[in-house]
């Protein structure tokens, strides 16, 4: 092997190194979500719940000591409170539309109404009582052969 690919391949070992040794360090610099409700509950909020990391900030809900409920910012990298927010009764459930955005709005048809339908019912025809059996019978009882369904003029029908 030559002197160069030892040395490119060294290069590129020793910065995928440095990469990884980087990330890592940016990752360790920044609080677990226990640790930002940890600092939502000193801070004196209750009942906080379901910590979201967005950008450089970790997002929740809680409940001000009056029952109030704010929406809390903290810090990724230094845990600290970084805003808090009141939110208007019955928010927090349901994330509101971006702006910009319309509620839809169905199209107006401005036609006729179609005009009534036949009945579509159709009564059985009187060839068979109700209740009478499926299969037929011959006039001194007996079965008829199930062949004889398929060929009425068949032998022995």
């Amino acid at each position: 092997m030559s002197t160069r690919i030892r040395a490119a391949r060294a290069v590129a070992i020793t910065g995928i190194a440095a990469l990884f040794t980087l990330t890592s360090a940016a990752q360790a610099e920044t609080i677990t979500p226990r640790a930002a409700l940890r600092a939502i509950a000193e801070a004196g909020y209750g009942g906080a719940g379901g910590v979201t990391l967005s950008g450089n900030y970790y997002f929740a809900t809680a409940l001000t000591r009056k029952g109030k409920k704010v929406r809390i910012g903290v810090d990724a990298r230094s845990g600290t409170l970084a805003s808090v927010e009141p939110l208007r009764r019955g928010a927090g459930a349901v994330t509101p539309p971006a702006p910009g955005y319309r509620t839809f709005v169905p199209p107006r048809i401005d036609m006729a109404p179609s005009p009534p339908m036949a009945d579509p019912y159709v009564p059985p025809d009187d060839s068979r009582p109700i209740g009478a059996p499926y299969r037929p019978f011959t006039p001194s009882g007996r079965p008829v052969s199930p062949l004889c369904r398929y060929n009425p003029n068949g032998p022995g029908c």
